[in-house]
């Protein structure tokens, strides 16, 4: 059996879970993230948090000779249909014929196994300020009652990234025009100013990378090719970043004595 291609994955969609995605699925679909976008930031807990942001980075300051990370105020923003649609494709065939770990994502379960229905962006000047959010993030979240996890990606194709998310119950509408309660991701990315500068070049790059065939080492030796300069640049950015961090810390040793 041939995996589908992206273009008939709709069908093998429908055949497996008898849901026709069509137009009408798409505007439901837009429907259900928009109502947990809103719900989200109606919530006392995601005001409070965009408040806390700033004794987050108080508390930096102070452990950090005065050195700011200058939180942006996070926006919610929904997943675009063909981004979804997209990321599933993805995650159902990596392991094909076999189905993905917790088996086929479909209609009945995606809402709540995509983890970015719903998604915002957080940046902070210093690479040590990633790992000090993802920390003052789960501690927050945990103590208004929420689950949480987070991850860290670091990949040879120059892609890094650390991701936040947390999960809220809500009620959402159903096709039939009922209503029913799910548990959905949101996702925070966090990332350095200097690598959000450019990440619309570098992100829009690895997506048409990984939709293309298994990994090729070709480009390592590729200096002409964009992959190489693409990929390069991410390893280059990223030791920048920790570069700052260094010289950062040896300016406050320097003050202090």
């Amino acid at each position: 059996m041939e995996k589908p291609t992206e273009k008939e994955y709709p069908k093998w969609l429908e055949e497996k879970s008898g849901v026709a995605i069509d137009g009408s699925y798409e505007r439901y679909f837009r429907s259900v993230t928009k109502t947990i976008r809103e719900k989200t930031e109606e919530s006392s807990y995601w005001k409070s948090f965009l408040g806390e942001l700033k004794n987050f980075d108080a508390t930096f300051q102070i452990n950090n000779g005065g050195f700011e990370l200058d939180y942006n105020t996070p926006e919610l923003c929904e997943k675009s249909f063909a981004s979804f649609l997209q990321k599933t494709y993805r995650k159902n065939f990596v392991r094909w014929p076999e189905p993905p770990n917790g088996g086929w994502i479909l209609p009945d379960n995606w809402l709540e196994r995509v983890s970015d229905l719903v998604r915002t962006k957080i940046t902070v000047r210093y690479l040590d300020g990633i790992k000090y959010t993802l920390e003052q993030a789960e501690k927050y979240f945990q103590s208004v009652g929420l689950r949480t996890r987070q991850s860290l990606e670091a990949r040879s194709e120059g892609y890094y990234a650390a991701h936040f998310y947390f999960v809220d119950s809500v009620e959402i509408p159903k096709k039939d025009w009922d209503t029913q309660v799910i548990n959905p991701w949101i996702e925070i990315q966090i990332n350095t100013s200097l690598k959000e500068a450019i990440s619309k070049v570098t992100h829009k790059a690895y997506e048409v990378r990984r939709l293309g065939p298994g990994e090729d080492n070709d480009w390592k030796w590729n200096h002409e090719s964009k992959d190489f300069k693409m990929n390069y640049l991410g390893h280059i950015l990223h030791f920048i970043d920790g570069t700052v961090v260094e010289v950062r810390k040896q300016t406050i040793t320097k003050d202090i004595q």
